[in-house]
């Protein structure tokens, strides 16, 4: 494994409760913590992922959260992606 270059993701320090960064860590990802200005986590350099539950994401195209981030994103190269899921 030696040469191998690690997958490397950015998780935003609020997201260690979720446990998903260790898990990824365990994985082998290399995970850099810190505070996001957007997202949940970013996979460089052009992909933003914003982790809600399935309740959260209905609640937010209820109401200007949703118009409002996905305004702010447009005109940038990053994508904007919600995962309804249950918690891990």
């Amino acid at each position: 494994m030696s040469g191998e270059r690690k997958a490397r993701v950015y998780a935003d320090v609020r997201e260690e409760a979720s446990g998903l960064p260790s898990l990824l860590e365990q994985l082998g990802v290399l995970v850099v913590r810190k505070q996001l200005s957007e997202g949940d986590y970013v996979i460089p350099e052009d992909t933003v992922i914003e982790r809600k539950s399935a309740s959260d994401f209905i609640s937010s195209l209820l109401t200007a959260g949703f118009s409002t981030r996905r305004q702010g994103l447009q005109g940038t190269t990053k994508r904007f992606t919600t995962d309804g899921r249950r918690p891990l």
